[in-house]
């Protein structure tokens, strides 16, 4: 009797341990830098664009995730796309800012809250990464860019995040 007992235990640890792993993000981070001061308005006449620059300072592989956050800390990160350079005249689409993305050794990319969507946001973003390398400490170093258009004219402005030390 104690035996199996002992049996249906072990099964009901075992399906409870299973449940909460299910449960949990799946995004371990090693890294990670949270940023303030997030502004971004989307209006016919006004447009404050918001986006973060993250750059790899590695010689491999690592896997980023922005979450950005509106004034009342609910994650507006489906409002984000991300971006990389190209060679002609319009940046590439990686990927929506909402999962994680690969950054290659030495890479840059550009997480920017969407203007396609009518709202006013004052906020915050975590920055987070990981890599199979499990030694691994430091790996980025991010900036966030603020664009303003108001009618002819336009402004630009960047702000370092963890006071440009690697994270």
């Amino acid at each position: 009797m104690k035996f199996l007992r002992s049996i249906f235990m072990a099964i009901a640890l075992v399906v409870l341990l299973c449940g909460m792993s299910a449960a949990s993000d799946d995004f371990m981070a090693q890294g990670s830098a949270i940023t303030t001061g997030i502004l971004a308005r989307f209006q016919t006449t006004d447009v404050v664009k918001y986006g973060i620059f993250v750059t790899n300072i590695t010689d491999g592989e690592v896997n980023c995730k922005v979450t950005y956050y509106d004034h009342d800390g609910k994650n507006i990160s489906a409002y984000s796309t991300v971006l990389t350079g190209n060679s002609g005249s319009s940046p590439i689409t990686v990927g929506p800012g909402s999962s994680s993305f690969k950054l290659p050794a030495h890479a840059t990319r550009y997480v920017y809250l969407s203007d396609s969507v009518n709202v006013f946001v004052y906020g915050s973003a975590i920055i987070e990464w990981n890599s199979t390398d499990k030694r691994l400490r430091k790996a980025l170093i991010a900036k966030q860019h603020l664009y303003k258009k108001d009618g002819n004219r336009l402004g630009l402005s960047q702000t370092s995040i963890n006071g440009d030390q690697p994270f």
